[in-house]
């Protein structure tokens, strides 16, 4: 067991980055990476790629509203409206391919298209009247919403596959929605089942088992908002309980829908986002209305207001809408006029052991009695960059008049921080000494040690 050390917080926000390993965790910290604006107003990041460009909306200096891709070479770019007055970029895919939504003048809406390098495509035509699109892949397939008017006017749930083959994804009169598509062509979405929107349940559609509803938490609707490569599709679900609007869920395959908790224990929460290696990021009632979280087994949700601690970091951080497979995320902040402001967050792994600032053993001297066993006692404290709460523990003892094979009899480790050691030694020789190593671990698993001795009297009344 490990034993928890007194510690200090260091500043959280630094300049150097190293991608994280394929696995669900959350970073100890994040460099923050302010997006700016296009002059007062919102600026409203959607998704990011694997290469971190995020895409979005942001409001111009003359009030309009218009879909960005934002790299870290090139900045803000504005894509533009096609001639319209509004357009939202909603998906983007590792080529820097932009998905969206733009309104015409007689304010129709238009799925639309922006290659990296390119001019935005309108994607409704007469014959696909797709009309909003949500998310690409890096082979160009895509989900969102189009026009159906069979069997009476619907919007319905689409996909595009990867020769350009557009399947409606609607089979019922009521409306649905696809959110998020994988490279396989899963699409995480919803579908209404009551004519008046009031009941829909969360849909996984796939080509190997079609549509599977995935139902709800106990409530009248559920929505998909995300899905990775192995078809987990996380989002929202309503809740029986009065008073709360939605829970996080997250839905592996063959499995049901499970709640994933609040940052509070109570209160609401939603899922936005799922990385391939099965991190998840939303928001959840915390220390704000909307506090901004990202979750990975073992360690449940984190506010990721805590791990970017450092002066100047724009907060607070209430929503995060995207996450890529290095760990970085996209989350919205409160800007103090009130708008909302989008960062980058990019996870720093730690290298750094903790620092030990303190340690001791009591007592260091045993006087030599018939052969009794002592209890010693070990107090070490450490700091750590990152980790607030290092764990430190009694890691060996060795005894320099051990046994030249097999267990050791005169030392047995009891605790962390407590050993029982013989009072004993040879009557020749230098003496005995007990060597304690302590280890101080943080949460990254960085390891210091320290040495401490503990020698054993010649004889009672003597101490060398």
């Amino acid at each position: 067991m490990f034993r928890r050390c007194a510690v200090s917080v260091a500043i959280i926000v630094v300049l150097a980055f190293v991608p994280l390993p394929l696995c669900a965790q959350v970073a100890p910290a994040y460099r923050v990476d302010d997006l700016g604006s296009f002059g007062p107003g919102d600026l409203v990041g959607l998704a990011i790629n694997n290469k971190g460009e995020i895409a979005g909306y942001g409001t111009l200096a003359n009030g309009t509203t218009h879909a960005f891709r934002w790299t870290e070479a090139g900045g803000l770019e504005d894509l533009g409206a096609n001639g319209g007055w509004l357009s939202q970029a909603i998906g983007i895919n590792d080529n820097g391919d932009v998905v969206g939504v733009y309104i015409d003048a007689s304010n129709n809406p238009h799925g639309f298209l922006v290659k990296a390098g390119g001019v935005m495509q309108d994607l409704r035509t007469p014959e696909r009247q797709i009309v909003r699109v949500n998310s690409i892949t890096n082979d160009g397939q895509m989900t969102g919403q189009l026009y159906s008017y069979s069997p009476s006017f619907q919007v319905h749930a689409f996909r595009t596959l990867a020769d350009g083959t557009l399947q409606d994804l609607g089979d019922s009169v009521y409306a649905s929605v696809g959110w998020r598509i994988n490279a396989a062509g899963d699409v995480a979405g919803f579908e209404a089942t009551s004519a008046d929107g009031n009941v829909q349940t969360a849909v996984r559609f796939s080509s190997a088992s079609g549509k599977a509803p995935l139902g709800t938490l106990g409530g009248k609707r559920s929505s998909g908002m995300s899905i990775n490569a192995s078809g987990t599709v996380v989002g929202w679900s309503e809740v029986p309980t009065p008073g709360i609007w939605s829970r996080a869920f997250r839905a592996i395959p063959g499995l049901p829908m499970e709640d994933l908790g609040t940052l509070t224990g109570a209160g609401a929460a939603s899922a936005e986002s799922v990385n391939d290696n099965g991190t998840v990021v939303g928001w959840s009632s915390g220390r704000y209305w909307m506090t901004a979280f990202v979750h990975a087994d073992g360690e449940g949700m984190v506010d990721l207001n805590s791990r970017v601690l450092a002066p100047g970091v724009p907060r607070p951080l209430y929503d995060a809408l995207g996450i890529n497979n290095s760990g970085q995320i996209v989350v919205w902040y409160w800007r103090p006029d009130g708008s909302t402001g989008t960062a980058r967050l990019t996870p720093i792994v730690d290298t750094a052991p903790p620092v030990i600032t303190t340690a001791s053993v009591t007592p260091d001297v045993l006087k030599s009695t018939a052969q009794q066993m002592v209890s010693v006692s070990v107090s070490v404290s450490a700091v750590d960059n990152f980790d607030p709460s290092p764990v430190c523990a009694i890691a060996s003892v060795t005894n320099s008049e051990a046994p030249a094979s097999g267990d050791d009899p005169d030392v047995q480790i009891v605790d962390a921080s407590t050993a029982l050691l013989r009072a004993v030694r040879f009557g020749t020789g230098d003496g005995r000494t007990y060597t304690i190593t302590a280890v101080c671990r943080d949460a990254s698993g960085n390891v210091a040690t320290t040495p401490l001795t503990v020698r054993v009297a010649h004889d009672e009344g003597k101490t060398n």
